[in-house]
């Protein structure tokens, strides 16, 4: 008789030993996505879901030293160790014309509507590892990496299109700057760089792409 309580007993220990643990593991796979929630709200926009300005200050100086490791090992020699960076980077800046007079006009929340969707057709449309950046209320940064001078250009163009396109029944367009990485150039000159040139879009009468020299 003795035998057979200390079976139930242990095996009720056991069944709230289980139990306990699958709780455990409950709070630990709750508090691991609370974590996700909160790195990924640390680094995006809460209103259209780009990378906010903290996020790019992080990445960019990464990327611009993977582009001078990459040129700096002589091709052919220590091509291993290449392999794998990144070799170049543009920067495409965007002020979105008309937005103070589509808020005015619409109000905000339509106006957030639209540029959520446009956000949304944006990154549906980037390639793996180019981002996109809302750098202020009206601005945007889109990085590309690893691609040509010529290309970048032909994406900025499409960019442009795009903006045209969605924001048609809002009267809101884009003023387009691109510039292009030049080996030792900082990072803040680098989207300065950027943004004077989508400043001269702005100026030469908007909708338009400026490429910087």
């Amino acid at each position: 008789m003795k035998k057979s309580f200390e079976a139930i007993g242990g095996s009720e220990n056991n069944e709230r030993f289980l139990s306990r643990i699958k709780i455990l593991e409950f709070e630990l796979a709750k508090t691991r996505k609370e974590l996700t929630e909160i790195k990924k709200s640390s680094i995006t926009d809460s209103k259209t879901g780009a990378y906010n300005v903290h996020y790019m200050n992080q990445e960019m100086p990464r990327i611009l030293n993977e582009i001078f490791a990459y040129h700096k090992f002589e091709k052919g020699i220590v091509e291993h160790k290449r392999a794998g960076l990144i070799e170049s980077a543009s920067v495409v800046f965007f002020d979105l014309d008309g937005f103070k007079s589509a808020n005015d006009k619409f109000g905000h929340v339509a106006v957030d509507d639209l540029l959520k969707y446009l956000v949304d057709n944006i990154r549906s449309k980037t390639r793996w590892g180019d981002f996109l950046v809302r750098h202020g209320g009206d601005e945007f940064i889109l990085v590309l990496l690893n691609i040509d001078a010529e290309e970048a250009e032909k994406k900025a163009e499409n960019l442009r299109r795009l903006v045209e396109e969605i924001g048609r029944n809002f009267g809101v367009t884009a003023s387009v700057g691109l510039a292009n990485y030049k080996l030792n150039m900082g990072f803040r000159n680098f989207i300065d760089m950027a943004d004077k040139a989508a400043m001269e879009s702005k100026k030469s009468g908007k909708n338009r792409v400026t490429v910087a020299e």
